[in-house]
């Protein structure tokens, strides 16, 4: 194949309501451990796209990308047709929002992000830094008015019914 497509599925409906292709595994078993779909571009000289997603709807609540990983998910993971990527919000407020809202009524760790890093290399010469967070900004083109800038800004409201709250 040197143009064109090997399988195309097209609609030009006005009222599209359900899905072009689906793919189902329904069966709920142990030895089912084979992927529904898998995408490979295994040629190693390929300057090819593995996965290309063309969204170009712009209307209200029109996500490019989403995934539930349960049933009915009320927190997927979406990317929103202005690239904005939502991880706990099906509406993303930046370029990347991060929800995370929990009901536990036992004690535990959670974490709306979390980052683990592991610098175990020997430095024989020059400078080696290792940073878990970093946050570059640059403010420009004020002219005039209230500027506020922030490289983070971190909100915490609660109460503590015992013990102590730290940042």
């Amino acid at each position: 194949l040197t143009s064109g497509s090997a399988i195309n599925i097209a609609s030009s409906s006005a009222a599209q309501t359900g899905a072009l292709q689906t793919i189902t595994l329904s069966g709920s078993n142990a030895a089912n451990t084979g992927s529904l779909l898998s995408l490979q571009n295994t040629g190693t000289a390929n300057a090819s796209t593995t996965l290309l997603i063309q969204h170009n709807a712009t209307g209200t609540n029109n996500l490019a990308f989403r995934i539930n990983d349960v049933a009915s998910d009320t927190t997927p993971f979406v990317v929103d047709g202005a690239g904005n990527v939502g991880i706990g919000d099906v509406s993303p407020d930046g370029m990347l929002d991060v929800d995370l809202t929990s009901t536990s009524t036992t004690a535990a760790d959670e974490y709306g992000s979390n980052f683990s890093i592991n610098d175990t290399g020997v430095v024989t010469t020059g400078t080696d830094q290792t940073t878990g967070s970093y946050i570059g900004l640059t403010r420009s083109g004020a002219t005039g008015g209230t500027v506020n800038t922030f490289g983070q800004d971190i909100s915490v409201t609660g109460a503590f019914a015992s013990g102590t709250g730290t940042i």
